[in-house]
């Protein structure tokens, strides 16, 4: 039981208002990216379904080949929406568990920004039939390096941040320092 001397402590109370100030720009635009590519996915996912049912659909229209379709559909998913939101989380998640602000956060509009060009121009090159064929990877090395680079940007941030806290990590900060890297290699292999 609780005693009138002592109080809940929620995570909003526990981080300090200006550790989680820093970073809702950068959350917020991040989300913004994210949902975006969701939509575009979306509807790019809804036309390569309407080519399995009307297999006549867009079959003149290069572009619209049901092979480009469909994986430019997997790539907005994974690497806009997925990718995306996974950072957002994890910006969002990294200041209230480590009670301070995310350092290096002047490395996540860059990283944002490497990893929206890499996702469109992707798109766009895969749509233009310049993709590898690749299931899930089909965009040109180009692109995936871009996606790359924007990953390690942001994983060195997440890595920064957590190295303030060193010999006293919680369980959360460990994955997010794990995940986060483990995403960098996942790219990289």
């Amino acid at each position: 039981m609780a005693t009138e001397d002592s109080e809940i402590v929620n995570a909003e109370d526990a981080t300090p208002s200006e550790a989680r100030s820093g970073v809702e720009g950068i959350v917020r635009w991040h989300l913004v990216s994210a949902v975006t590519f969701l939509i575009l996915s979306v509807i790019v996912g809804a036309i390569a379904a309407l080519q399995l049912v009307f297999p006549d659909f867009g079959a003149r229209i290069a572009y619209l080949s049901y092979g480009r379709v469909s994986a430019v559909a997997t790539h907005l998913f994974l690497y806009g929406w997925l990718a995306l939101g996974f950072l957002a989380a994890v910006y969002f998640v990294l200041p209230r568990i480590s009670g301070r602000e995310v350092k290096g956060a002047s490395l996540a509009p860059i990283s944002l920004l490497l990893i929206v060009i890499s996702v469109a121009s992707g798109a766009a090159e895969i749509v233009a039939g310049l993709g590898d064929g690749q299931p899930y990877l089909a965009a040109p090395l180009i692109a995936e390096l871009l996606f790359l680079a924007g990953l390690i940007l942001s994983a060195v941030t997440v890595t920064r941040t957590v190295a303030q806290d060193v010999g006293q990590l919680v369980p959360a900060q460990w994955y997010l320092l794990g995940s986060s890297w483990w995403a960098v290699l996942l790219i990289a292999f």
